[in-house]
């Protein structure tokens, strides 16, 4: 469902922001302090979008179509106009149009979308089903890290339950942005169980306890997952 078209600069990133979810920057780019700054001077929010084809530090950037419009919660002022900044998502938008700003930083002409309508009532067993597939799924990375899940509230509301689990399973970019972009929620929910279903069984197979000398050094458990889901897809 569409509401109103407005103009707000983007911040084009290597990242998929869902409604809800918070986000921290560091900004230390000159555009993007100017960008920041006037952003807070007017109490105004700016879009983030998934960067298509360009490095984030070159001079030009191609970003997705739909994105997340921000607001700013905290701000920390470092040396040299430089910030940390924490944001949250807000409102979903599809990206009309964009051109560079005097400044350089890209000024888009958007328009802001929410997921169809679904009838009362009718997400209640998916939607128990996905909290129930994604506590699960949390237990077990905790798991992983030799840590006990501790009491968590997902949200009970379809839609932002299914952009919590969209911000933490372990999926692509690419695929992140699918999710972002849909706007029928039962299908949202469905991919995620579907991928959740997944993961869990190649969460559960996978043997903590290897013999000395056979473990390969990871960054991270999300690196160790991602390698055993890679290896073990097909």
């Amino acid at each position: 469902m569409v509401s109103n078209i407005i103009s707000i600069p983007l911040f084009p990133l290597n990242y998929v922001l869902f409604p809800h979810l918070p986000l921290r920057l560091h900004i230390f780019e000159e555009r993007y302090k100017v960008m920041i700054n006037r952003c807070l001077d007017n109490g105004s929010g700016f879009g983030i979008t998934l960067i298509k084809e360009w490095e984030e530090t070159g001079d030009a950037a191609e970003p997705s179509e739909i994105g997340c419009i921000v607001e700013a919660l905290m701000v920390e002022h470092l040396d040299e106009g430089r910030m940390n900044i924490l944001v949250v998502g807000r409102q979903r938008f599809r990206l009309l149009e964009y051109a560079p700003a005097e400044e350089a930083y890209l000024v888009g002409r958007v328009e802001f979308i929410d997921d169809d309508p679904e009838p009362e009532g009718s997400m209640n067993h998916i939607s128990s089903r996905l909290s129930a597939l994604f506590t699960r799924y949390l237990e077990l990375l905790a798991g992983q890290a030799g840590e006990c899940l501790p009491p968590i509230q997902l949200p009970e509301d379809p839609v932002s339950l299914s952009f919590c689990a969209a911000s933490a399973l372990i999926l692509t970019l690419e695929q992140r942005q699918v999710l972002l972009a849909l706007t029928n929620t039962q299908e949202r929910i469905t991919n995620e169980i579907d991928w959740l279903i997944d993961q869990i069984t190649l969460l559960e197979s996978i043997t903590l306890v290897s013999e000395p000398g056979n473990l390969e050094p990871f960054d991270s458990d999300e690196e160790m997952i991602k390698k055993y889901i890679e290896e073990n897809r097909n």
